[in-house]
């Protein structure tokens, strides 16, 4: 594809000078982008976007990506219609991430991708479906007929399961997968702890670099994250009732928050409460700015890094927590993270959702496992293109209770298969199958 559009277009190449002349030598560089597959022109004469920009369109157009909007944050989907679902939170982790980065003199295409596809993984109804699904996965919940070491097939953590989404499980193109720079992969692998003990099958490892620390943008995405997460639980709290706004005023963060407002901080509860919210933002992602600034600067010099092309010779040192909040701001964050977890996450209407949310995923687990007759025909299909069985829908209904004992129970593929359906599911889909198989 032409590079140039006029004399003084921005074309890819174009922005990849812009790129060079802007950022740090520790940021990546768009140029240096690698993928498994070559990109399909596809017809397109123009290339108007760096490969960490293609990354980012690729995965807002992914059904994964939509589907976000009706999966669980914090409260269950179709309660509040002003809590936040886990598009909402996706985004904000995006705008927190794109100001660091920028800040920091990072690549903020990159940071973007990361951030937009960091919870793409995510099952129906949140971090409740995820404890399921990995007990189940690790043999640690038990499923009437699923044998322990059959069920053992690795466990499920969120990350690993959205790197799997975006190499494995979307389908745009001719090849699996959505084909994201290795980059935005690794990113994404590592914008949460990998677990302990969790193994993934059919991973492409290669370009993840697994025995590196992660990149800078992976590091804003994680520090993003952690701060859109505390934060904006704590508001969905105070606006949803789970505490009053006087509970937090205790705080070391609020009351610093409160101080540097004055006179400005309102007085009604509704403003009040969202002032906290952008004064807490604010100061959370200006601490991580200019402490991630100088640790940066320091370990640049501590390295001898003067230009880009020295970087991957010197990653090898890099920290893994170089991008994070300074001492005394971690201490006040991890004091409002304790008491979003010991009043809101701990909350009667938060632990009784979850309670539900659990009891369907085991359910449908449990009932599509028993009988894979009940489940969508994509789901088989995917079966026997993995497995080289035949369509269970063109087995004889004589025949059908010996295939299924025969290819589908006791079959590690079935189980992972499985859990890979149910991760896919929105909340208001998985409670939908859970009552129409109740009938």
């Amino acid at each position: 594809m032409s590079g140039a559009l006029s004399a003084g277009g921005l074309s890819r190449e174009r922005l990849e000078a812009i790129e060079e002349a802007r950022l740090l030598p520790c940021a990546l560089r768009s140029a240096a982008a690698t993928r498994r597959h070559p990109v399909d022109p596809e017809g397109r004469t123009f290339d108007l976007r760096t490969e960490f920009q293609r990354d980012r369109d690729r995965i807002v157009h992914a059904r994964a990506f939509r589907r976000l909007r009706h999966k669980t944050q914090l409260y269950l989907i179709g309660g509040d219609d002003h809590t936040r679902n886990r598009l909402i939170h996706t985004l904000e982790v995006v705008g927190m991430a794109r100001t660091l980065s920028r800040a920091l003199g990072l690549n903020e295409d990159l940071t973007e991708a990361i951030a937009l596809g960091h919870d793409l993984g995510h099952s129906a109804f949140g971090l409740p479906g995820e404890r399921v699904l990995h007990g189940i996965l690790s043999g640690d919940v038990k499923i009437s007929g699923l044998e322990p070491h059959v069920a053992s097939v690795g466990g499920f953590k969120h990350n690993q399961q959205s790197l799997r989404v975006v190499d494995r499980l979307e389908k745009r193109y001719r090849h699996p997968g959505l084909n994201l720079t290795d980059a935005v992969r690794e990113g994404i692998l590592k914008s949460a702890d990998p677990g302990e003990g969790i193994s993934y099958p059919d991973v492409i490892c290669e370009g993840l670099h697994l025995d590196l620390a992660p990149f800078l943008e992976t590091q804003v995405v994680i520090l993003a994250d952690a701060i859109a997460t505390q934060v904006h639980d704590l508001d969905d709290g105070l606006h949803g009732g789970a505490l009053a706004l006087e509970e937090v005023h205790h705080l070391a963060i609020v009351r610093q928050v409160a101080a540097r407002m004055g006179h400005a901080l309102g007085r009604g509860r509704f403003l009040r409460i969202n002032q906290l919210n952008r004064g807490l933002v604010h100061l959370l992602v200006t601490a991580g700015a200019t402490h991630g600034a100088a640790a940066v600067a320091a370990w640049m010099e501590s390295t001898s890094l003067a230009v880009h092309d020295e970087f991957a010779a010197r990653r090898q040192k890099l920290p893994a927590d170089l991008i994070t909040l300074p001492p005394k701001v971690y201490a006040m964050h991890a004091e409002l993270a304790e008491l979003v977890s010991r009043r809101v996450i701990n909350s009667f209407t938060v632990q009784r959702a979850d309670e539900r949310a659990g009891h369907c995923m085991r359910t449908l687990f449990s009932v599509f496992y028993h009988d894979p007759r009940l489940l969508e025909d994509h789901v088989l299909i995917r079966f026997r293109e993995e497995t080289g069985v035949r369509f269970l829908r063109d087995c004889r209904p004589a025949d059908m209770a010996r295939e299924i004992a025969d290819h589908y129970h006791g079959n590690p593929i079935f189980v992972r298969l499985l859990a890979d359906h149910l991760a896919s599911m929105t909340d208001t889909w998985a409670m939908k199958e859970y009552r129409r198989l109740k009938q």
